[in-house]
């Protein structure tokens, strides 16, 4: 007579960044995550609204690498998984917008102004 041990597993999830209104099901041994559209992606996919949020991103896209918009994201305070972007360009347009709404276009502007002078204008 064989005897039925009672299996028991142990799941670790790891989130990145925002997983608000995320759903999370468990089908056989997979999990699937469906969320909407998260903040970042709807960053990347909007236009910069003001005239320095454009010479921001104009200056991100043009002059700093992918590398270098990850250490502005650093010295933001911003995780640059957050921005849900792998090309420069999504990367300069998420970044300007979620520093925008976080209240750091300024200290954006400043950090773009000291490692590239003259690629925006400060007012």
């Amino acid at each position: 007579m064989l005897k039925r041990r009672k299996s028991r597993s142990r799941i670790s999830i790891r989130i990145g960044g925002d997983a608000t209104g995320a759903n999370i099901t468990a089908v056989g041994g997979s999990l699937h995550i469906h969320s909407k559209t998260s903040r970042a992606d709807e960053a990347a996919t909007s236009e910069p609204r003001s005239e320095l949020q454009r010479q921001l991103y104009d200056a991100l896209r043009k002059r700093f690498s992918l590398a270098e918009i990850e250490n502005l994201c650093f010295e933001l305070g911003i995780a640059f998984d957050d921005l849900g972007a792998t090309r420069r360009d999504s990367a300069a347009r998420a970044l300007v917008q979620v520093a925008a709404r976080r209240g750091l276009e300024r200290k954006l502007a400043e950090l773009v102004a000291r490692e590239r002078p003259g690629a925006i204008k400060l007012q």
